[in-house]
């Protein structure tokens, strides 16, 4: 059986004291999203991001962690518009925050285990992704421009990121992928909790 590592538990009990950083109006579209989650708990989720490089495979990471703290059963996945692959610096910002993120070692499109899931870059019409009825949460402005229909997506939510990416080859780089680590994760540690206690 899959445990969270002891750090981690920490990481999360962490974030889910800083919800007043949160935003109301993130706090909302959150409370919209847990429930229609509540109310359809089968249908899998899947975060969309242009690249599936950094902020979609993020939120996914912290879904598989915060299934275990929960005690959840969310099917959850990331896909691109486009495929590259999990870039580094997100892995290692991930580290950082106690994940234990084990890779294949392949050079191009690593393949990243994480508890009972396999994380790598894909896109949305790769084998592995649910073919309809899932829930689309697209994570960035520019797949949600560029992807207007998710085929298969019974519904479909806006929760945009700043890209850390903004910040690569410059002093705020690690920095950067620290907070946004933290930043994804405290708001869907509110969405989790808000899963649990809505009536």
């Amino acid at each position: 059986m899959e445990v969270l590592n002891p750090a981690l538990n920490h990481t999360i009990m962490e974030l889910g004291m800083e919800e007043d950083l949160i935003e109301f109006s993130r706090q909302q579209l959150l409370q919209n999203i847990a429930e229609h989650l509540r109310q359809e708990m089968q249908c899998p989720l899947v975060f969309v991001c242009t690249h599936n490089s950094r902020r979609s495979q993020l939120a996914e990471a912290w879904v598989n962690a915060l299934n275990l703290y929960y005690d959840l059963n969310l099917s959850v996945f990331s896909a691109g518009t486009e495929s590259t692959a999990f870039h580094q610096n997100m892995v290692n910002a991930l580290v950082s925050n106690n994940f234990e993120l084990k890779s294949d070692g392949k050079i191009e499109n690593p393949r990243y285990r994480f508890l009972n899931s396999t994380m790598f870059s894909k896109t949305l019409d790769d084998p592995s992704l649910p073919k309809a009825d899932f829930i689309a949460v697209m994570v960035c402005d520019e797949a949600d421009m560029n992807c207007p229909v998710v085929v298969g997506a019974k519904k479909r939510f806006s929760l945009h990121y700043q890209d850390p990416k903004a910040f690569d080859g410059t002093d705020l780089e690690e920095l950067a992928y620290l907070n946004k680590v933290r930043e994804i994760g405290r708001e869907i540690c509110y969405l989790f909790r808000l899963i649990k206690t809505l009536p």
